[in-house]
């Protein structure tokens, strides 16, 4: 049976506070292929795991993450534990041990950063980025081509399918993720590109990757327990580089 991209909303969330270290390590012993993780920059310049522009929901402080630095935010309590955490912190940890990363720009400006610690790392078969904005997917293609995986957020424009494939071939991405629709995936599949779908419902998840769909994505870390029991997850092997 064919892999599919079993993906973990900002890792385990439901247990773990989302984001952290620890809900990502977590997500991967679900059976998770991937842990989807937002990216933002401090003011002190670091790429920080960080959903919101402003820490309101942890501090009640209305605090741009881009105009506070990675000392007070690596500070703040989190609801159901762990720690808010860099980037580098993140793939340094990763680097000897299984799973991989689909790494959303929340901005603008973070593609060379993200870049240059995938290269650190090694990680080029480990990630895939995505954004909402086609801007960036084509900065990380002018970047480094097809060495990196690719997707773009797809919401009510443009309408028709033809176009939405023709975006997302002109930016570079390797899959499209329709967040208000649903697309024809066989148009999609033979045109090159994967369409990913977010569930909360497994009999609705497993439909749409039998119908050809390249991967789900949910916070229910029961669904991928269960679906990774159907599908070969090449995704998840992992050999540690040599001399590690």
């Amino acid at each position: 049976m064919k892999d599919k991209l079993l993906i973990a909303h900002r890792g385990a969330e439901r247990i773990i506070s989302e984001n952290t270290i620890e809900s990502i390590l977590l997500a991967f012993k679900y059976g998770a292929t991937h842990a989807e993780i937002d990216i933002r920059k401090t003011k002190d310049g670091k790429l920080v795991l960080f959903h919101d522009p402003i820490t309101f929901r942890f501090d009640r402080r209305i605090s741009f993450v881009s105009h506070t630095e990675m000392k007070y935010l690596e500070k703040l309590p989190l609801p159901k534990g762990g720690k808010i955490t860099t980037l580098d912190n993140l793939l340094a940890t990763m680097e000897n041990t299984p799973g991989n990363l689909l790494i959303e720009t929340k901005t603008l400006g973070l593609e060379e950063g993200i870049i240059k610690l995938v290269d650190k790392y090694n990680f080029w078969n480990r990630v895939i980025v995505w954004s909402l904005y086609e801007r960036s997917i084509k900065i990380f293609t002018q970047l480094c081509g097809k060495k990196i995986k690719k997707a773009i957020f797809i919401t009510l424009w443009p309408i028709l399918e033809k176009n939405i494939l023709n975006k997302a071939l002109k930016c570079g991405a390797d899959f499209v993720y329709p967040v208000f629709r649903n697309l024809n995936i066989k148009f999609f599949e033979q045109n090159g590109i994967g369409v990913i779908k977010r569930y909360k419902k497994e009999n609705n998840a497993r439909d749409f990757l039998e119908q050809g769909g390249a991967g789900i994505m949910t916070s229910n870390l029961s669904i991928i327990q269960n679906l990774a029991k159907d599908y070969n997850q090449n995704f998840t092997s992992f050999s540690p580089p040599i001399g590690k």
